[in-house]
């Protein structure tokens, strides 16, 4: 089935990724949803929000209850605790009448990474990047460390969630070199 054969959801209100799972239809598909994504304002440190008609593919974030050894409240900089600092990863596709796909043409995919922290003073760092196709959404997920890119953990598990939906991502993904 071609995602513009996708059931739509009669859903009224746009959700958030982070606090709804994707709606599957009858055949435990995910169905499109109107869904809110913060966008950082070109890095003026200012977030407002989107609404996009989509399917949300996969989702995964990196945050746990329980805070790793530091001491007091909050963990200093630079020190990585996934209760104070963690990611959220999102793939969406997009509705093929969605006016987002006028605004940025062929954008089939929405990759969205929120680097968030709850430690006050800090703010979170917000990336929408828009993918033509599959290999391009794999792409933009990719984080740089130590002068190379890999995925991160979150971005592995919300492409093999959004694997299991779209056969694009999923060759795309499996056909990926592993660094």
């Amino acid at each position: 089935m071609s995602h513009e054969d996708m059931q739509d959801a009669t859903d009224t209100e746009p959700l958030i990724a982070a606090e709804n799972p994707p709606h599957m239809d009858e055949n435990d598909v995910p169905m499109f949803h109107l869904w809110t994504i913060d966008v950082e304002d070109d890095g003026k440190s200012m977030i407002t929000t989107m609404v996009v008609r989509a399917r949300l593919l996969g989702f995964s974030a990196s945050h746990v209850p329980r805070h790793k050894d530091h001491e007091g409240e909050w963990a200093p900089r630079r020190f990585q605790c996934p209760a104070c600092r963690w990611i959220d990863v999102a793939l969406y596709e997009v509705h093929k009448d969605d006016p987002y796909r006028r605004t940025n043409p062929g954008a089939r995919y929405i990759a969205h990474t929120v680097g968030r922290s709850d430690i006050p003073g800090e703010r979170d760092f917000i990336r929408v990047m828009p993918a033509t196709n599959a290999t391009m959404a794999i792409e933009a997920l990719n984080t740089p460390q130590h002068g190379s890119v890999h995925l991160t953990v979150p971005a592995r598990t919300a492409l093999s969630q959004a694997s299991g939906y779209d056969e694009q991502i999923a060759k795309a993904f499996s056909n990926r070199r592993v660094a």
